[in-house]
């Protein structure tokens, strides 16, 4: 069975995605679309919290914990679901 564009990728500590990547998130309201954003920046932060800031465009960025697992896209998946 074909994978489905909107599958392609895996859970990844948020302190392992790199720019270029693309992070998924889950609609807000019922009938939404997945929505799939590029990272354009990263900010790491070791201290007083361990955190990672991602940055993506124009579209805002938001922040979590290091370790806190994230569904993305490396650039071979991100070109694997562009086909």
């Amino acid at each position: 069975m074909p994978e489905k564009t909107a599958e392609i990728g895996q859970y990844r500590p948020a302190h392992r995605v790199r720019e270029g990547w693309q992070i998924r998130f889950l609609p807000n309201e019922e009938g939404g679309t997945v929505e799939w954003l590029t990272v354009t920046g990263i900010l790491r932060i070791y201290s007083p919290l361990n955190i990672v800031r991602f940055t993506f465009g124009d579209e805002g960025g938001g922040g979590v914990a290091h370790d806190t697992d994230v569904f993305c896209r490396n650039a071979a998946e991100v070109r694997r679901a562009a086909s």
